[in-house]
């Protein structure tokens, strides 16, 4: 909404992963619960009521949601954060000028933290004893071992950026080589050790797994 008055500089970003901004998020659902609860009821129209209760009501599921805050698995095979980044810069990722494409290899820069963030929450919750099962666990170890297995000029990063950046008129040859070029470093210096790193670590719980499954299986399920 905000691209229509210039401001992208969000399109060089990626989403904090952090168990901190996870906290500040539950901590910002509580404060606006109190504060909505603070309009007197009688003093509003019937509309406002009942747009207040709905309010409350989502407010409410938000903020009770903190105590199972954990018990999800946000590297998994079906839509994790390994498999749903390529496929949102390859999909999502608007590349229409020589910024955007800037912005791309911002973001393949900021790989790296983002699954350190990750990281710390996985950590997280194996000290809670939430763990995916371990079909999960090979499934996402395969899978991201296929993702760096190959040169980084064909990777989809790499390849559909390349596509993409064909249609850019205004971008010349030289522009696109150079593109190119850094979006192929990053993928090479950046996105494959931050994807080593994931695979590290699920290589290292893996003995720690079980062939259980569902939510029966999570603490309080």
């Amino acid at each position: 909404m905000v691209e229509q008055f210039g401001i992208t500089g969000h399109n060089g970003k990626l989403d904090d992963e952090s168990p901190a901004h996870q906290r500040r998020e539950f901590d910002r659902w509580k404060r606006d619960l109190k504060q909505l609860r603070k309009y007197p009821p009688d003093r509003q129209s019937s509309s406002q009521k009942l747009s207040t209760h709905v309010l409350d009501w989502f407010l409410q599921i938000q903020a009770e949601g903190e105590k199972w805050q954990w018990h999800d698995y946000p590297v998994n095979q079906l839509f994790g954060v390994q498999n749903q980044f390529p496929s949102f810069m390859a999909n999502t990722h608007r590349l229409l000028n020589r910024k955007d494409c800037d912005y791309y290899v911002m973001r393949l820069d900021a790989l790296p933290k983002k699954f350190d963030q990750t990281l710390d929450g996985l950590k997280v919750r194996e000290q809670k004893q939430i763990l995916p099962p371990r079909f999960v666990v090979e499934e996402v170890i395969k899978e991201m071992t296929e993702f760096i297995g190959k040169p980084a000029s064909e990777n989809i990063l790499a390849t559909s950026f390349k596509t993409r950046a064909a249609k850019i008129e205004k971008l010349s040859e030289a522009d696109r080589t150079e593109l190119q070029a850094r979006v192929e470093s990053a993928i090479t210096s950046k996105v494959y050790p931050a994807y080593q790193k994931l695979i590290d670590y699920f290589q290292a719980i893996l003995p720690k797994t079980t062939t259980d499954d569902g939510v029966w299986k999570l603490p309080d399920g």
